[in-house]
């Protein structure tokens, strides 16, 4: 249940539950099930087979802000993902991937993170900077690959990001994108899904504009992935967010680019907050910055111009509590 849901403590729980998955086809597989991550997992190059289109998970996984690392999913079976279809009712959250690889012996609608999504299902604040090598034959139909899904009959990409490397053939004829990838050619599969507020590295398109309804997305420099900004527009749609989200942060010992962590926006209506905040020499005093409050501590989401080296705080609250930006 949500209240108790299964944990998934090490590499070993991990491997069980993915094993599970592949070794299922029923397509209400784990309905109404609920996963929590309790930990980061290092597999240290360990391989897991990848699942494939009719491995079904209908479940909820919550990774709980962490991620596992150096990861090498393999499989000789045409195209895969960590997770293979998620159904309508499955969503993948506070999750991602850092390093590693996934590969399948057919490149064509692979993902490191899924292999499809099907009209419903969810994947929301989570990220990848693994590889994904989508060498192979080629699909007729079907064709194309994704940095994090890698195929989509509907379906929603959310507050996500890819930043790995996409390996295909020398000659490459078919699809590929960071965000979603392939399209069919089989006009009734073609449901669009809806990407928000997702980012990839420039270099690659994120997503088929024919295919998909996205809306505050886009590429970025390495840098400006990995930098501040980025890590306040990922925390600002959690701000406005009714899900229950991970926040972001920048661990340069776990990543360059940003990852997760165990902490969640707590608002408290009841605190008066004022900002002052320098901008092109001048203070400006605006009521309407956004903020959030946790563990007593208090986070301002800065607009662009602001100087960070110069903020003048006015807080007025019963409790003794610290305030800092949040980058």
């Amino acid at each position: 249940t949500k209240e108790n849901p299964y944990l998934i403590e090490d590499m070993e729980d991990f491997r069980t539950l993915i094993l599970q998955i592949k070794n299922n086809s029923q397509k209400e597989f784990y309905k109404d099930t609920f996963f929590l991550q309790t930990a980061n997992i290092d597999f240290s190059g360990d391989t897991l087979p990848g699942c494939e289109y009719n491995n079904y998970f209908s479940g909820i996984y919550d990774g709980g802000g962490h991620y596992i690392k150096n990861i090498l999913v393999e499989d000789n079976n045409e195209s895969c993902g960590l997770f293979g279809t998620l159904t309508s009712t499955a969503v993948l959250k506070n999750f991602g991937l850092v390093g590693g690889t996934v590969k399948a012996t057919t490149g064509w609608t692979s993902g490191t993170l899924v292999r499809e999504l099907l009209q419903g299902a969810k994947v929301i604040n989570c990220f990848s900077t693994a590889t994904l090598d989508a060498r192979g034959t080629i699909n007729m139909d079907i064709n194309g690959a994704g940095g994090l899904v890698g195929y989509s009959q509907g379906g929603t990409i959310e507050n996500s990001y890819y930043a790995g490397n996409i390996i295909v053939d020398s000659n490459n004829k078919y699809e590929y994108y960071a965000i979603n990838g392939c399209s069919s050619k089989n006009t009734s599969h073609n449901v669009p899904a809806i990407i928000k507020n997702c980012y990839w590295l420039e270099g690659i398109e994120g997503y088929s504009e024919k295919k998909n309804t996205a809306t505050n997305s886009s590429a970025k420099t390495s840098e400006e992935l990995a930098g501040s900004d980025t890590i306040s527009l990922l925390n600002e749609y959690i701000y406005n967010s009714e899900e229950n989200l991970k926040l972001w942060t920048i661990d340069t010992d776990v990543s360059q680019y940003p990852i997760l962590t165990e902490k969640e926006k707590n608002v408290q209506q009841n605190v008066e907050l004022s900002v002052g905040i320098y901008i092109d020499g001048q203070v400006t005093e605006n009521s309407k910055i956004k903020w959030y409050q946790k563990d007593n501590e208090y986070y301002i989401f800065l607009p662009k111009k602001a100087d960070r080296q110069n903020l003048q705080f006015n807080l007025s609250t019963t409790n003794e509590a610290t305030i800092s930006a949040y980058d």
